[in-house]
Parts: structure tokens; sequence; C-alpha cells
């Protein structure tokens, strides 16, 4: 079983060692023929899933690395998608700049964390 704090109030979600690879929401061409529009339904899909169990006054946080902008904007828009709206944002520096292993490599510097609400599209967005 997989250790964490949580383990113990929803046993069954830590049962097996390895993450299920085929309930990842992720665009990987050697498992998928349509990589990216899969990832652009998987992740609007669970921005949807999230936003039905959200309390009408809740929030969502969501915490996001990548190093390419068009993955910045299929996520935004995922999240438009699925109602929410975006209502601040907060980066995070990822990677130390000193890192040898970072040094040189298309690494990922910041991780952005965004508070969104729901959004009935009543308004501005």
């Amino acid at each position: 079983m997989k250790r964490s704090p949580v383990a113990e109030l929803f046993p069954e979600a830590f049962l097996s060692e390895l993450t299920p690879k085929e309930g990842e929401v992720v665009a990987n061409p050697a498992r998928q023929e349509e990589p990216v529009l899969e990832f652009e339904e998987g992740l609007r899909k669970s921005f949807e899933a999230m936003r039905e169990c959200l309390p009408k006054d809740g929030r969502l946080t969501v915490m996001f690395t990548h190093r390419e902008l068009r993955a910045w904007d299929t996520l935004v828009r995922a999240l438009r998608d699925a109602g929410f709206r975006v209502n601040a944002a907060w980066p995070v520096h990822t990677e130390a700049q000193w890192s040898l292993y970072q040094r040189d490599k298309a690494a990922a510097r910041y991780t952005l964390i965004l508070a969104c609400d729901p959004w009935e599209g009543d308004g501005e967005v």
C-alpha cells in the first residue's frame, strides 16, 4: 500500500503501487492516436468532474507546470470550457537557477498556482 496521511481514510485509492496508465490525462504519441486532442478532452472532463463536486461557493486551486506555451493555453481553455474562471495566479520558481542538473536544459522554470471560481457565464470572465 502507498504511504499517505489519507490512506486510512481512502484505503481503496492507495491499494496499488503504480498509477494506472490508462486513467492518466497525458499526451503520449506512443499510446494514443490523437495525443493532443485526447489530452485536451481528458483535461476538460477532469475539470468538469471537479466542478460537479464543488459547492457553489467553493474554489478550485490548480498547480500546473509545463515548459510549452501551448500547454498553458490548453489548461486555461479546459478550465473555461468546464465552467471555471481564473481569479488569481501565483508563479513559483520550479528549479533553482544554479542547479547543475537543469543548466542549459529546456526545463520548466515555474509552476503556476491558479485560483478558480465556478462561473455561470453571466458577467465578465
